[in-house]
């Protein structure tokens, strides 16, 4: 058979449907060259012939496409049309700013070279001086015997500080033998003597006498009376509730201003061994507590009544009556 010079032709040298596409083109054209191929048929002298038709007809129908119409000159564009000047303005804008983007991306890579080279200089340097070092580093026996010398010393400096921590101990135990220690003075013991103190012997008394009276086991709480003297005449100022071993917490303070309001006292006292608070009963005024040293003595309490009275006279007072007046005295008294 000829080499094919149409699609027609092509198509039936290849034996494919006129039309076919491209995959079907190669497909077909691998099966008959691998059965046709000079290199697979050496005694056939028209295998040449028969690769050049097969060569040929692959040509024509590549793609799907005839040759012919892919060797057509494709029909020239049109000419440009001159520009306005605004277009020229736009392109030479346009032209400026792709410019100057090239001119900041080359800027970035040179910065990064830069910056690469510095990087490699800096890792040689370091490089250089680990060597440096290891080649001053004492030999592995010298750095044993000094790793030695440091553990000893080490452990020297242990025994020492136990040495001193276990004296410093003997120490405080001897001083405590030595110290009486403070709990065996009983709580309400050291209320009665810090009231004592304060100038309140008549109710330091009384708390005494109730420990005795209660064959030396210290109550859950006390409560006593706190009078003055005031215009030659004595006026109850103060309802304490003394309990030893408690905490100042806000229930205690508010039993203590309960007690004082049903005996109409102007002020509550709340305390332990350690501390005391105090509230106005009228005024509801609670301090943060304070220690027994600050305890306010019998004038203190006096001048603080003074002002209460001052507060109240003009409160609802009968003619000729004062509204503090509140009946017999009872200082000192054991409330319950």
């Amino acid at each position: 058979m000829a080499i094919p010079n149409s699609a027609a032709e092509a198509a039936e040298v290849l034996g494919v449907a006129p039309g076919a596409d491209a995959a079907a083109v190669r497909k077909r054209y691998r099966e008959l060259a691998m059965r046709f191929h000079p290199d697979v048929n050496p005694d056939d002298p028209q295998a040449d012939q028969r690769m050049a038709e097969l060569n040929r007809a692959r040509d024509l129908l590549a793609d799907g496409v005839p040759l012919d119409a892919r060797r057509q000159v494709e029909t020239p564009s049109p000419p440009p049309q001159p520009q306005s000047p605004a277009e020229r303005a736009e392109t030479h804008r346009a032209f400026r700013d792709e410019m100057e983007r090239a001119r900041r991306a080359d800027a970035e890579r040179a910065q990064r070279r830069r910056a690469a080279r510095r990087r490699a200089r800096r890792e040689a340097k370091q490089r250089a001086q680990r060597e440096a070092e290891k080649s001053r580093r004492p030999p592995p026996e010298a750095r044993s015997s000094e790793h030695e010398d440091r553990r000893r010393a080490a452990a020297a400096n242990s025994a020492r500080s136990a040495r001193r921590h276990s004296a410093d101990a003997r120490q405080r135990r001897a001083k405590q033998r030595r110290t009486p220690a403070s709990s065996s003075v009983p709580p309400i013991d050291r209320i009665a003597a810090a009231l004592d103190a304060r100038g309140w012997a008549d109710a330091a008394a009384a708390i005494r006498e109730r420990y005795r009276s209660n064959g030396g086991i210290a109550p859950a709480s006390v409560e006593i009376v706190l009078s003055v003297m005031l215009d030659g005449a004595r006026f109850n100022a103060a309802l304490v509730v003394a309990a030893p071993g408690m905490a100042l917490a806000a229930p205690l303070l508010d039993q203590a201003m309960q007690r004082a309001a049903e005996e109409e006292f102007p002020f509550a006292f709340a305390m332990n061994e350690r501390m005391f608070r105090r509230v106005s009963v009228r005024r509801r005024a609670r301090t943060n507590p304070m220690t027994m040293e600050r305890f306010p003595s019998p004038d203190e309490l006096r001048d603080a009544l003074s002002k209460h009275f001052a507060d109240v006279k003009t409160d609802g007072a009968e003619p000729g009556r004062p509204a503090w007046d509140r009946g017999p005295v009872k200082f000192g008294r054991i409330v319950r």
